[in-house]
């Protein structure tokens, strides 16, 4: 709501621009500020599994609104003439059903057919093909989500879940480092690669009125409902912890650039990269200062196969 206004009303966008600046400044990158909760010993905390929890389910509410107000805008641009409530209507039960296709067909997996399917590839495999086996489960997951027009990043979260009741296929977490460290930077050379030199200077202006926007409105967003069950000071640092946007903000802006000008100008998707570069460079060290002085103690009840979920 609060990107939203900014846009519209302050920096004065088009209706379809500032719903899809909104819809991307909904989500969280939830491995930035998992990071610093791990580095500063608090994750384990009950504060710290709200975070996974809630991290977790904006990026799932950012993907829905992401096929909501795509089809919506796309259909006002054609000029089609079924009705703007037909069109919720019809792409709300459409993205619920593959939601629930997809988390139905990962929770059967993960109960009947991932421990038989594990112990035979480590019976019969080599040492290493326990992690290729999972690599390739979670690659193939991932693509289905994608195909089905959800996201390659939901689809990857939830094969992680798929794994996660097996505390042996945990301690494989380790071998996927390298891949890790590997593929991710090719995302973020292809975000680069949009960024068009030419808009850098208004780039940085409108940035950074949206850099504001992007802190306050999830800040105060997240405090609000937070301070009854977790108190000023755990509820202050999980707004704090959800401020960070990277991957899957820059998949909406993304897509949201695949329309046309009319819907992400060139200068707004540079502003964009802006903010998520600011709230991933700003955020962690005013974050790690805080937990450690003020941070909540570990939960000595709390499980390492839940840390690990994430």
């Amino acid at each position: 709501m609060v990107g939203f206004a900014v846009a519209r009303y302050l920096l004065h966008f088009s209706i379809p621009t500032s719903a899809i600046i909104a819809t991307a400044l909904t989500v969280t990158s939830v491995g930035v500020s998992v990071a610093i909760w791990q580095s500063a010993g608090r994750l384990r905390s009950r504060t710290g599994q709200v975070l996974i929890d809630v991290a977790e389910m904006d990026d799932i509410t950012g993907i829905a609104l992401m096929a909501i107000v795509f089809a919506v805008l796309q259909a006002a641009h054609d000029g089609t003439s079924v009705g703007f409530g037909r069109v919720m209507t019809i792409t709300v039960g459409l993205v619920a059903l593959k939601l629930a296709l997809l988390v139905v067909g990962c929770l059967l997996f993960s109960t009947y057919a991932e421990r038989p399917a594990m112990k035979a590839v480590r019976r019969w495999g080599s040492a290493q093909s326990p992690t290729l086996f999972m690599v390739g489960i979670g690659t193939l997951v991932a693509a289905f989500a994608e195909l089905i027009g959800l996201s390659v990043a939901i689809g990857a979260f939830f094969a992680g879940v798929m794994f996660s009741r097996d505390p042996q296929a945990m301690r494989l977490e380790t071998s996927y480092e390298e891949i890790y460290e590997l593929f991710a930077p090719f995302f973020f050379v292809s975000v680069g690669f949009q960024v068009d030199p030419s808009h850098l200077g208004e780039a940085v202006i409108l940035g950074s009125v949206l850099l504001a926007a992007a802190i306050l409105g999830k800040t105060v967003g997240v405090m609000i409902p937070a301070l009854r069950q977790l108190g000023l000071v755990s509820a202050g640092l999980l707004g704090i912890s959800m401020v960070p946007r990277a991957e899957i903000a820059m998949i909406i802006m993304q897509r949201g650039a695949e329309l046309g000008t009319w819907a992400v100008p060139p200068e707004v998707f540079s502003a964009m990269v802006f903010v998520s570069a600011g709230t991933c460079l700003l955020i962690p060290a005013l974050l790690y200062t805080l937990l450690v002085r003020y941070g909540p103690q570990a939960d000595p009840e709390s499980s390492a196969s839940q840390i690990h979920t994430t």
